[in-house]
């Protein structure tokens, strides 16, 4: 009997000793690496979100002030950019909004435009509606771009851009009769488009900010 008493005893102190030896290893990984967590994770945790692989601010921001060519500041802030991804990229906007806003789809624009282009487009899509008007653009081509000029500051930039398109663009009612535009008559169009993206945010693509008199 004392025998299986001595045995317990030493199996308890045993085990307490590895509870506090693997208690106090954890509790030192977590205190180490509580604050550390990959930019996925960061959404799920209120800590700190470290990105080994992006640039330091102030080094960024020192090029930047060197760099005289407003291209070649973008070059800094995106090591990939060039002209024509940049041009490729806004083009395929173009069209996609020009569909987008033709379908009335607010849930593809909302993902290209701010919410001041969302209010622009708002109203004339409300009222084609509401008069079940048909709207329809086609872009025939392209047949200019054109970068006008490039603001950056706090890692944030604002290209101004210039587009011109020959398209086709009408409305019809009901009934199929064309309230608006021509069905084949190709107009010449040239729009001036503000382009935004945030440098420091994960965001790869750029935002549509500003257009011109097309959807007016």
């Amino acid at each position: 009997m004392i025998d299986l008493l001595i045995l317990a005893a030493i199996s308890l102190l045993l085990g307490i000793r590895l509870f506090t030896l693997l208690g106090k290893g954890n509790v030192h990984k977590i205190h180490k690496h509580k604050n550390v967590r990959t930019c996925g994770e960061a959404d799920q945790y209120s800590n700190v979100c470290i990105n080994e692989a992006a640039p330091k601010i102030k080094d960024v921001e020192l090029k930047l002030e060197q760099a005289k060519n407003p291209l070649a500041k973008l070059k800094i802030l995106d090591s990939k950019f060039n002209i024509k991804d940049f041009s490729a990229e806004i083009k395929k906007m173009y069209k996609e909004v020009l569909e987008a806003y033709a379908k009335g789809d607010t849930h593809a624009l909302s993902k290209i435009a701010n919410i001041e282009i969302m209010r622009k487009f708002a109203y004339p899509i409300s009222v084609r509606e509401e008069n079940k008007y048909t709207c329809e653009i086609s872009v025939d081509s392209i047949k200019g771009f054109e970068i006008d000029s490039v603001e950056i500051s706090n890692l944030q930039a604002h290209v101004s851009v210039t587009i011109d398109a020959e398209l086709v663009r009408y409305i019809e009612d009901a009934h199929g009769k064309v309230v608006s535009g021509n069905k084949t008559k190709v107009a010449k169009v040239r729009e001036s488009w503000v382009l935004y993206k945030d440098f420091r945010s994960s965001t790869k693509h750029w935002q549509l900010i500003k257009t011109g008199d097309l959807f007016a």
